[in-house]
């Protein structure tokens, strides 16, 4: 491909500017984190199938299976399924095959995992994994014969193949339950039992790779229902759930900052809490309980390469104690090692610091709001940080800062030479007596360029067209029109492809086969630049289609190689 770029995600219906980058996305593949996200719960659900909304399931039953990890030996658990229309799933019912009593220690959780899996293991794709929760089993007792659901939060599968895997957290004494299942006469044909056993203390990768034992199944219900939703995706007969955006009202608990946080994150004991859309803390205790940071890691990879070098930080913030000092700190992240999750920022610090955790080898970081990049001392005090302490003032006050990078010479010069920049704040409370924060409308962007984050998001209702409840830059109406999925920031559908190899470029995206019945319009545009386009159709003709599947088809489109077109988008409208 030569050095025209594609502005892949750009869509009419969004006040989000988002770009294709041709350059990292290749590389850069973004991993999931390994703890559970999110509590499900566990109910008894009585004697007889809960045949409630039930979407996938079996009834057949003659033998049991066990999830086991109490030191006799280690067993997990699951089910295949095959899903051939989008569906929302909410919660797991399976039939325990005698008595059994777990036990009270901290290790008595259960692990349930869905996502994809094919050919006896999970997926080989980054985002298999559809949800991944805990269940607190604790002291739970369950009767022989009873049925008992697991509630789940809300979970958008496509057309595929997947499976439910169960496991415990760790060994302990007690962790040990046998569910029912069918002994070679199941009675669910999309998919069978998956189980492994090995010895106790022993090792398995997780999710775990089984081969199907065929005509076994589980007793087990998958609850749901076909993915369509009231309001405008009802009146225009749309298939995807937008829901309500839980940036605006979660802190994920999980002590650092890693390359695929979705939430600002805290160590899980400080007193920050994000409530609707506002960052606070009113601790008083001069430790990481109460000055700790919480941070927030913001992915650059899909941004076209430019020159541009200013970063702009703006925010708004009250205090209520003069004594009381806000940090910020702003680091740049250079991936070296793609195929690695590490912890980058660790959120244990105390007096304004957030310490560097990630190694070398793994990724460089800079602080961008120091010269040259160049932490001084140990990387990430307080003194060093990008807004070192704000202090001295109470009451509604405002932030805002342009950081150049035009001047760096041992670091990388320009934003976009940055795979990741990691935003977080602290507090320093010795001295004061009644100290209180409250941080909003941050805003972090390129001067000349796009926003890079905003918190919280332009007051768009999340449920809406122009909405993005996953904050993935894309809005419900787009990843509609391409097979996204608006609650997923890991699933954004079939992206468009743009070729420039031959003697005129080629551009391609998938498109709804009945686009015209649902009211859809999609139009391809090019400009010569991103600063102050000029979207335009000249010279773009639409030149052929090719059947994708039964929902969606591709569509080439021919388009200019001259430089007056370095930049092509598909605007996707929907008529009133």
């Amino acid at each position: 491909m030569d050095d025209c770029l594609i502005d892949e995600n750009f869509f009419f219906y969004s006040s989000v500017y988002l770009t294709g980058h041709s350059g990292k996305a290749s590389t850069a593949v973004p991993l999931r984190t390994w703890e559970p996200q999110g509590v499900a719960t566990f109910a008894d659900a009585g004697t007889v199938y809960p045949s409630d909304n039930v979407l996938f399931g079996n009834t057949a039953c003659s033998i049991q299976n066990a999830v086991r990890d109490d030191g006799t030996n280690l067993q997990v658990l699951g089910q295949t399924f095959t899903v051939s229309e989008p569906v929302s799933l909410s919660a797991l019912t399976l039939q325990a095959f005698t008595n059994f009593s777990i036990g009270s220690s901290d290790a008595a959780e259960l692990y349930l995992w869905i996502g994809q899996y094919e050919s006896g293991a999970p997926a080989d794709d980054p985002y298999r994994t559809r949800l991944y929760q805990e269940i607190d089993m604790r002291g739970v007792s369950c009767t022989a014969g009873n049925y008992y659901t697991i509630d789940f939060e809300d979970t958008v599968l496509t057309s595929g193949t997947y499976a439910f895997q169960l496991k415990w957290k760790e060994q302990a004494t007690g962790n040990l339950c046998y569910w029912m299942r069918s002994d070679g006469d199941g009675a669910y044909a999309g998919g069978d039992l998956i189980h492994l056993q090995t010895t106790a203390g022993a090792s398995i990768n997780w999710p775990f790779a089984a081969t199907e034992t065929a005509g076994d199944d589980l007793v087990f219900a998958l609850h749901g229902t076909i993915d369509h939703f009231g309001g405008w995706t009802t009146e225009n007969g749309l298939d995807r759930i937008p829901e309500e955006d839980g940036r605006l009202s979660t802190v994920g608990p999980f002590k650092r900052v890693q390359k695929n946080n979705v939430f600002y994150n805290k160590w899980a004991s400080t007193e920050w809490t994000v409530v609707d859309g506002v960052i606070a803390s009113s601790s008083a205790v001069n430790s990481r309980l109460g000055e700790g940071p919480i941070a927030i890691c913001i992915d650059l990879t899909d941004l076209p390469e430019t020159d541009h070098a200013q970063l702009s930080l703006s925010f708004d913030y009250t205090t209520a104690d003069s004594a009381e000092k806000l940090y910020a700190h702003l680091w740049g992240c250079v991936d070296l090692d793609p195929s690695e999750n590490p912890e980058i920022m660790h959120l244990g610090g105390n007096s304004g610091s957030a310490w560097t955790a990630v190694s070398s080898d793994q990724m460089e970081v800079y602080n961008l709001g120091r010269p040259d990049g160049v932490f001084t001392g140990n990387a990430g005090t307080g003194s060093d940080a990008a807004v070192p302490g704000l202090t001295g003032s109470v009451g509604a006050q405002a932030y805002s800062n342009t950081f150049d990078l035009s001047t760096f010479t041992t670091a990388p010069d320009a934003v976009t030479d940055y795979d990741y920049i990691v935003l977080g704040f602290a507090r320093e409370v010795g001295g004061t007596t009644s100290p209180s924060v409250s941080i909003t409308n941050i805003r972090l962007s390129i001067e000349g360029g796009p926003t890079l984050h905003e918190f919280p998001l332009s007051q768009v209702d999340p449920t809406t067209p122009e909405g993005d409840p996953d904050g993935d830059g894309r809005s419900n109406l787009y990843e509609y029109g391409i097979g996204g999925d608006p609650n997923k920031k890991s699933n954004v559908g079939a992206q468009p492809v743009l070729d420039m190899s031959g003697a005129s470029g080629e551009f391609c995206y998938p498109r709804r086969r009945d686009a015209v019945a649902r009211k859809l319009t999609y139009q391809v545009v090019g400009a010569s630049d991103l600063t102050t386009p000029d979207w335009s159709t000249d010279g773009i003709s639409e030149t052929g289609t090719a059947v994708i599947d039964d929902d969606f088809e591709e569509v080439v489109n021919s388009v200019p190689t001259g430089a007056s077109s370095g930049f092509f988008r598909v605007e996707i409208e929907l008529a009133e």
